[in-house]
């Protein structure tokens, strides 16, 4: 007879009408390995991958999902075009599967922000799943994109575990200090020229964090990061500065461009 142990790595062997058992240690493959840790490049590279269990293949993922024996087969450096979730794992028919290996690669190229043919509003990329935290959405595939007046939860999407993405930029026609408000139910992050001005990330119930940020007349790049995690949703952000009291960021201040 054979069967699952108590232990994953275990299998029990025992004769049938005996008293007698046998636990039986089962080998692994060995963890792949990557011929560098996490990186942030300015241009495409090749990452190489190995292991020391001899004749076992690597098979590898590019998605965030985890490596199957159906997945990519490793035979060659993998080209890094753009920022990545390198997973892989050793398979062998004399072994069970061994563990999954990980790496991010950053493909960081320098934002050239152009102010012209702007239009009005404020674009949105939604996403699905279950985070913690904010994820990091150049790792994600958007469900749908659009383009709104305001960034607030009023559109189509799920009940509950979904993400949001606001990109544009913000136009401000006085030179000062701007002071922003950020309530959310889970996390959210609050980006100006490329600076974390709000950072109010994580899973929690509404709760409002705050940031400032000085700046110049004239359009800003402007993101707003959004999470959640399950349960009730809040989402709402409000800015004060120069001359302007509290309140919700006006549509004719949000510009966004016509590409996606």
């Amino acid at each position: 007879q054979l069967d699952y142990g108590l232990f994953q790595d275990f299998l029990l062997l025992e004769a049938e009408g005996s008293r007698r058992s046998v636990y039986y240690k089962m080998k692994r493959t060995a963890t792949p390995e990557f011929s560098t840790a996490d990186s942030i490049r300015k241009k495409p590279f090749t990452v190489s991958l190995r292991t020391a269990t001899p004749g076992a293949e690597i098979r590898y993922t590019l998605d965030g999902s985890d490596p199957k024996r159906t997945s990519k087969l490793y035979t060659k450096p993998i080209l890094i075009k753009k920022s990545t979730i390198v997973k892989a794992r050793a398979f062998s028919p004399e072994y069970l599967p061994g563990k999954i290996a990980q790496r991010k690669f950053y493909v960081v190229k320098k934002k050239r922000y152009s102010t012209a043919n702007l239009k009005r509003g404020i674009r949105y990329r939604y996403y699905e799943g279950s985070w913690g935290k904010v994820p990091e959405f150049e790792f994600l595939k958007e469900i749908r994109s659009g383009v709104v007046s305001k960034m607030d939860l009023d559109m189509e999407r799920k009940g509950s575990k979904f993400a949001l993405l606001f990109e544009g930029f913000i136009k401000t026609e006085k030179e000062g200090d701007y002071k922003f408000y950020l309530v959310s139910n889970d996390g959210s992050k609050l980006f100006v020229d490329d600076i974390l001005v709000v950072d109010n990330d994580g899973e929690h119930g509404a709760l409002e964090k705050t940031g400032r940020v000085k700046l110049t007349k004239g359009y800003h790049a402007f993101r707003l990061e959004y999470f959640d995690g399950g349960g009730s949703q809040a989402l709402n952000l409000t800015f004060e500065g120069p001359g302007i009291e509290r309140k919700e960021i006006p549509e004719d201040m949000l510009f966004c461009t016509d590409e996606n």
